[in-house]
């Protein structure tokens, strides 16, 4: 198991510690793009020229690039329904933990809202009652030993999706919705299609947190497995990025502090990807009438140098009159 595989699952025994933008010509426009290399850490010091783009067969033109210090709007979804307690409760520690840790992780320019869903929302603390609300509420969740009669349930995920964009209101370029789940769902009645088409039009990137079965011993069920399939569809297309632990680490509890401090830094590093991607600004060759898949890659020979580097970006560019504006 790697260092950051093992520190997603290690963090559950630490101590409490618009995608698009288009000018009035509707040719160019700002992407948010994402790169890392096969350990996760974010891929830095890239300009244009490590780029290639193209659009029905033509070149993208890459006109700029540069980090984005924009402010950001996270909304946290915590699954709680019964899948999510896994065995002896483990699965529901790792989940709480990881949204705890995000909460009191003090992003810079960031602002977080919370949603703890099943079926409906069983707990809501919004954008207007501040960040600090969010950590409080999910500390007082982790104090109360009587919380986990609440992990129960079938699971509405793709449902909860569309109640978190209602939540950001009119979407801005630097909104993410974040969900802490095993990926099933049971009970949504928008169709993944569906939350995809409504994350692209708002331009607004998921990211996920998937929790399979940790113990080795209990496999997924089809509805984890074909739940968490089109999660992560969802995930590639808006230009979001999934998040994975394997296994259980055995030394989990008796950490030093050295230990510590180095998960909790690669927890830190963990959230880049959501609030500081690369501003992509491109100029295509002609107006799009329609959503338009793309694709954007490294040049061959950054590429080679990353070796391994995933590139994560909005696969569709909408039709001019579908996007909102900054």
């Amino acid at each position: 198991m790697s260092f950051r595989q093992r520190l997603l699952v290690a963090f559950a025994f630490l101590p409490a510690s618009h995608a698009f933008a288009q000018s009035g010509d509707c040719l160019h426009w700002t992407v948010p793009v994402t790169i890392v290399n096969r350990n996760g850490a974010l891929v830095e010091g890239l300009t244009a020229s490590d780029f290639r783009a193209g659009l029905r067969g033509k070149p993208v033109r890459i006109l700029s690039v540069a980090k984005d210090d924009r402010p950001h709007r996270i909304v946290i979804l915590l699954d709680v329904s019964g899948s999510m307690f896994g065995v002896n409760g483990t699965k529901w520690s790792l989940a709480w933990a990881s949204a705890f840790h995000l909460a009191q992780s003090n992003l810079p320019k960031t602002s977080l809202a919370l949603l703890v869903f099943r079926t409906d929302i069983v707990e809501r603390v919004d954008f207007s009652q501040g960040t600090t609300a969010v950590s409080e509420r999910l500390k007082q969740i982790g104090e109360d030993v009587t919380y986990k009669k609440n992990i129960r349930g079938q699971t509405a995920l793709f449902d909860t999706v569309i109640e978190g964009l209602k939540l950001l209101g009119p979407p801005t370029q630097g909104d993410v919705i974040y969900v802490i789940t095993d990926g099933g769902d049971n009970k949504s009645r928008n169709s993944p299609r569906e939350v995809q088409h409504a994350l692209e039009s708002a331009g607004v990137r998921l990211y996920a947190l998937i929790l399979s079965h940790l113990d080795g011993h209990m496999p997924n069920t089809p509805e984890e497995e074909y739940g968490k399939s089109n999660l992560l569809q969802v995930i590639d297309a808006t230009g979001g990025m999934q998040f994975e632990p394997i296994e259980l680490s055995p030394f989990g509890a008796r950490l030093d502090k050295d230990e510590r401090l180095r998960i909790a830094k690669g927890l830190q590093d963990y959230y880049e990807p959501m609030v500081h991607p690369y501003l992509v600004q491109i100029e295509l060759p002609g107006i799009q009438e329609k959503p338009t898949g793309w694709r954007l890659k490294l040049s061959d020979e950054k590429n080679h140098k990353v070796k391994g580097g995933q590139v994560a970006y909005p696969r569709e560019l909408m039709p001019c009159t579908l996007v909102p504006a900054n």
